[in-house]
């Protein structure tokens, strides 16, 4: 006879003492990552929350200061300059998401020099950062750079990419495009 639901334990607990087994094991194995987890992401996330909401200069005992913290932040200048800056570098992510599905599809493709077209794709994965940055502080010279050449084969004056405030963040962006392939 079977017990009363009451008694089986809650509706997400399996009924039978082998799936019982089961899910206890597959606990058992998950135990150890949740407990990285929180040792080590949900501990320093919430002991930084609450140390932001105290004046701290670490040679000192903390003192709760509440949002002062936060306002002054908000009217800070730089604050607000690194906060646009994140927020305009971040408009790469979709950009990259997009160009990636429309390469993927075009990988597929039975074009004539695909595999051309794969070496340059996958390039980023194999090449070093530090070759990676020569190469596009070499494309991005404002004197004598790849880009900058083929802007004046029609006629267009290229800009100092990586020493103008209006260029240096796009480029960026089409680096990390390019290299997050």
């Amino acid at each position: 006879m079977a017990l009363p639901h009451r008694l089986n334990g809650p509706s997400w607990w399996p009924r039978s003492r082998m799936k019982r087994n089961e899910a206890l094991w597959g606990y058992l194995f998950v135990l150890p990552l949740f407990l990285g987890f929180l040792l080590f992401l949900g501990g320093p996330l919430l002991a930084s929350l609450v140390l932001s909401f105290m004046k701290w200069d670490i040679l000192s005992a903390p003192q709760w200061v509440g949002a002062a913290n936060y306002v002054e932040l908000a009217g800070d200048e730089i604050v607000g300059r690194a906060f646009y800056n994140t927020v305009f570098l971040m408009l790469g992510i979709p950009a990259g998401i997009m160009l990636s599905l429309l390469l993927a599809m075009a990988m597929n493709q039975p074009i004539r020099g695909i595999a051309a077209f794969r070496v340059i794709y996958f390039l980023p994965v194999i090449s070093s950062i530090a070759a990676v940055a020569l190469l596009w502080r070499w494309i991005y010279n404002p004197q004598f750079g790849l880009l900058n050449y083929m802007l004046g084969l029609v006629g267009i004056p290229g800009p100092d990419w990586l020493g103008s405030t209006a260029w240096a963040k796009p480029a960026l962006i089409l680096m990390g495009i390019w290299g997050a392939r």
